[in-house]
């Protein structure tokens, strides 16, 4: 058995059920599991590998616990945006630990985008690399499909997520308070100003969007991160359209133009031949001082092939007359990063890779305790459902993978609980 952990089930389910199927094929059994269950479900299937998305955050400390129990591979979810900096952020976290020391090092193997990226962890010390290319950006080989527009097609990508959107509270005061015990602006002053950037941008969007709707067809991507925001109810335009489960090479195949900021979806868009425009210029410049973790500021996401105005009249020009133009400098910069375009394709290359680590000597399985009287009583198997349960009737938790079980059982409970939340919740 293969445990293959998912983070951020918009972002990573659709790779991974397509690995969990190659490894069918190679007759080695795997199942998807929620990113907060993983020492339960290692203690009742006992896999032989478990695979996972980082190591940092919530993930270290199963980590310490499993690492000399079962082979634990990565399979990296994030990148570096193009750069040598955000590969540290991708792999060791904003921690500034000592990268030997690093929690990374008691992985069994490591798999990264490019050779290039390998030689630049191998001077980290980080040991067990293996080059792969992307698994989540594996569909950048897909067919371009062509799409006959009647009206030019704008496509807005939404590359933030509003602090405040957990909470319905009628008293704004409330949706303050709770949104601060979640991000605790005090301690995390740098919270504060991703908060106003984010509120600008809104509002720059809606702006953006009052001028396009009349004379294009807008589609309107929310992040897939954002799962509790319902833009449905945000926009009463004929022309204004929200994507939210689309398949993302499909949105970006039938736009015309692509506009977004702070975001890969400019590689996307380039990859698909769509002119990209960031909004990175229309936003104040006080906006952009605040350090994000304290580490590297949002405007070092650059976005090295897209046209940037900075007002939107310039942009309303933009939109009109620009084309597609081929730029070197993103070529050379996804080659050397991505390893793209790709001999192989990464899902390939990772399901020969597990199959052969799959063969290899299994590591002693140990029972890892939880001290539960529950599990102890009821066995693994239970305390394990009953634990996905118990984060399945979590409200503010929406975006965690859970299994099919689970939600056809549940599904219905769950949205009444949620309108009941709403009904008397919201005060």
């Amino acid at each position: 058995m293969i445990l293959l952990v998912c983070d951020k089930p918009k972002r990573e389910l659709k790779a991974l059920e397509q690995l969990s199927d190659q490894l069918k094929i190679k007759g080695i059994k795997s199942l998807i599991i929620n990113k907060h269950l993983l020492i339960k479900a290692y203690n009742y299937y006992k896999p032989k590998i478990i695979t996972i998305p980082h190591c940092k955050g919530y993930l270290k400390n199963p980590i310490k616990k499993l690492h000399k129990y079962v082979k634990l591979v990565l399979i990296p979810t994030e990148h570096s945006m193009l750069q040598d900096k955000f590969i540290n952020i991708q792999y060791f976290g904003v921690d500034n630990l000592n990268h030997r020391e690093h929690i990374i090092n008691k992985l069994y193997q490591v798999y990264v985008q490019s050779d290039y990226v390998k030689k630049y962890l191998n001077k980290k010390k980080v040991k067990n690399l293996e080059t792969t290319g992307h698994l989540f950006y594996s569909y950048w080989d897909s067919p371009i499909l062509k799409y006959k527009n009647s009206k030019k097609n704008i496509g807005i990508a939404i590359t933030n997520r509003p602090s405040i959107r957990h909470f319905k509270y009628n008293n704004y005061l409330k949706v303050l308070k709770k949104t601060n015990e979640i991000n605790n602006f005090v301690i995390n002053p740098w919270k504060m100003g991703l908060l106003s950037l984010d509120i600008f941008y809104y509002f720059l969007l809606f702006k953006i969007i009052e001028n396009l709707k009349d004379d294009y067809i807008v589609n309107i991507r929310p992040h897939p991160m954002d799962t509790e925001t319902n833009w449905n109810n945000i926009f009463d335009y004929k022309n204004v359209n929200i994507s939210e489960d689309e398949n993302i090479v499909n949105w970006i195949d039938k736009q015309d133009i692509v506009l977004s900021t702070f975001s890969s979806i400019c590689m996307d868009a380039y990859l698909r031949y769509k002119p990209h425009v960031s909004l990175i210029k229309l936003i104040p410049e006080n906006l952009l001082k605040f350090r994000a973790y304290n580490e590297f500021s949002w405007s070092e996401y650059y976005e090295w092939n897209s046209i940037k105005p900075s007002t939107i009249k310039q942009l309303t020009e933009i939109i009109k007359k620009n084309k597609f133009k081929k730029n070197k400098i993103i070529e050379s910069k996804i080659k050397k990063y991505f390893g793209y375009p790709y001999k192989k394709n990464p899902c390939d290359i990772i399901s020969n890779n597990l199959e052969k680590n799959y063969m290899t000597k299994d590591k002693k399985f140990k029972f890892i305790k939880h001290n539960s009287f529950v599990e102890n009583f009821l066995g693994s198997g239970i305390f394990l459902f009953l634990s996905e349960i118990k984060f399945y009737f979590d409200l503010y938790n929406r975006d965690s993978f859970f299994s099919k079980k689970t939600k056809f059982l549940f599904f219905v409970p769950r949205k009444m609980l949620i309108f009941l939340n709403n009904l008397f919740g919201s005060k």
